[in-house]
């Protein structure tokens, strides 16, 4: 499973995802991640702490936290939206 970024709402969705996986029989995971700050790791580890199924995160950095509206910081600035053309 690859998830862009590990914004709050995408956790969720991570979450989700991993239990979907879960109830197919899945026994061991690996999330991955290009870009995280610290606190949205220690979340996603805590929404999959409960889980019976080992569930790795490998990501390739760490930035150094996450500003007042759960944006990575200094991060790569709405780089989806500007993939996808959504960029004001």
């Amino acid at each position: 499973m690859l998830r862009p970024r590990p914004h709050a709402r995408h956790r969720r969705v991570t979450r989700r995802a991993v239990q979907f996986l879960v109830d197919r029989g899945a026994d061991d995971i690996t999330c991955i991640c290009l870009l995280a700050a610290p606190e949205g790791i220690e979340r996603l580890h805590d929404l999959l702490a409960d889980l019976q199924v080992p569930c790795s995160l490998v990501v390739a950095a760490v930035d150094e936290r996450l500003n007042e509206q759960g944006y990575i910081v200094p991060g790569l600035g709405d780089a989806g939206d500007r993939l996808y053309g959504l960029a004001q």
